[in-house]
């Protein structure tokens, strides 16, 4: 045996494993700083990554917002807005991008891993996504990240039987994993589930496991690129001040009510000039389609149900938010109240099953300004019932509808 080649190659090893936790704790150093100063804003890296997050979960004066396009859409009441200056204490991290969907958030907060434990996590889901059968593969597509799958596939904190029914979820992406042959093995081996396939499983996993630091390091990597681009970050300073939520609230609808005047369903002017006629062939779209059953076998939500157990499996504290569904435009659709009942009803079953708070805004359910256009984003109104929520919710207060 050649002991000089052996101490050489284990020297080589050891600078490698400091060079890695120095690089490490050099970018974890770097988030840490500027986390704050990017928490209001919305960026790939942010969310197909996974530092800033654990950044944002590792500060007390950060709640992490998991959305859809509804958390990007811009509006002066905004949580990102109103918390800007940590009026109360805190500011929203909101995290998503268009199209983001359970199953995207299920591999997301996997990758957060133990940074999850004993924190708070809010979640608003994609109320549209639960009234179709199956989950857009494109949108599901361009929200995927191959970090975060990873890191759930060879993760050390979930059981075999949670990481399973999330690879078989999972593997019906086929294109998402069709060039990653490490990660399509452990899911095809997690998904079999045979004594075979989980003793080649387990023999992966330490191969997994050096990936996925590979995987993080070059995450790590990429933040601190965005971050040296940046030009002018500055800190904001806290402005502690009450909130009148009274008056915040009167102004709220005022400006909701101000811009839908031209359309009977509350829509936004702007967006009804633009989409007037494609609405108007939308009538009875649904009536078909649009009863109990079909809304409670979407497959949104068997991902949603895998995206509470995971948020519990790791120690984290969820807060459900839902938009409630248009009625007006729903009935135009052909969705009836019943229909629309069916869907909070489930939602608040899930949430109780998994000892989660939902808030779903069920009785505005009539309220046609609670959102601005078809798509369901917030308006002035909905954003200011959502900060008063996230408030409560930060602060532990009771909430005001809550299961």
């Amino acid at each position: 045996m050649n002991t000089p080649r052996l101490w050489s190659a284990a020297a080589a090893l050891v600078l490698l494993v400091v060079a890695f936790a120095a690089t490490t704790m050099h970018a974890r150093g770097v988030e840490t700083r500027y986390v704050h100063t990017l928490a209001p804003q919305m960026f790939p890296q942010k969310t197909l990554g996974i530092a800033l997050q654990r950044a944002a979960f590792r500060q007390p004066d950060l709640l992490p917002l998991y959305g859809s396009s509804d958390v990007n859409v811009p509006n002066a009441h905004h949580a990102s807005a109103l918390f800007r200056e940590y009026p109360t204490g805190f500011t929203v991290f909101p995290v998503g991008s268009i199209g983001s969907s359970s199953l995207n958030w299920v591999q997301a907060l996997a990758a957060v891993g133990p940074d999850l434990y004993g924190k708070k996590v809010a979640v608003s889901v994609p109320v549209k996504a639960f009234m179709d059968e199956a989950v857009d593969r494109h949108a599901y597509a361009a929200n995927f990240s191959p970090l975060h799958a990873s890191a759930l596939a060879f993760s050390t904190r979930l059981s075999f039987a949670l990481k399973q029914r999330a690879a078989r979820r999972m593997l019906q992406f086929p294109a998402t994993v069709a060039n990653d042959a490490l990660l399509r093995f452990a899911l095809e081996r997690l998904a079999d589930g045979s004594w075979g396939s989980r003793t080649l499983y387990y023999a992966s996993l330490p191969l997994g496991t050096l990936h996925n630091a590979v995987l993080r390091l070059r995450d790590h990597w990429e933040t601190l690129g965005f971050l040296r681009a940046q030009r002018g970050l500055r800190t904001v300073l806290p402005q502690p001040a009450p909130l009148d939520w009274t008056e915040l609230m009167r102004r709220a609808v005022q400006e909701a009510r101000g811009k839908a005047t031209h359309n009977v369903f509350g829509f936004g002017d702007d967006f009804w000039a633009a989409h007037a006629p494609e609405i108007v062939r939308q009538k009875g779209m649904y009536a078909s389609q649009a009863t109990q059953p079909d809304v409670e076998r979407g497959a949104e939500w068997t991902d949603f149900d895998l995206l509470l157990q995971v948020v519990r499996a790791l120690g984290g504290e969820p807060l459900i938010l839902s938009i409630p569904l248009n009625g007006a435009y729903y009935d135009y659709l052909g969705v009836p109240a019943a229909t629309r009942h069916a869907y909070y009803e489930r939602l608040r079953q899930l949430a109780k099953a998994h000892e989660v708070q939902v808030v779903d805004y069920a009785e505005y359910d009539s309220d046609k300004y609670f959102s601005v256009d078809a798509g369901m984003h917030l308006s002035a109104e909905g954003w200011v019932y959502y900060d008063y929520a996230l408030d409560a919710f930060f602060h532990d207060r009771t909430l005001a509808g809550s299961e």
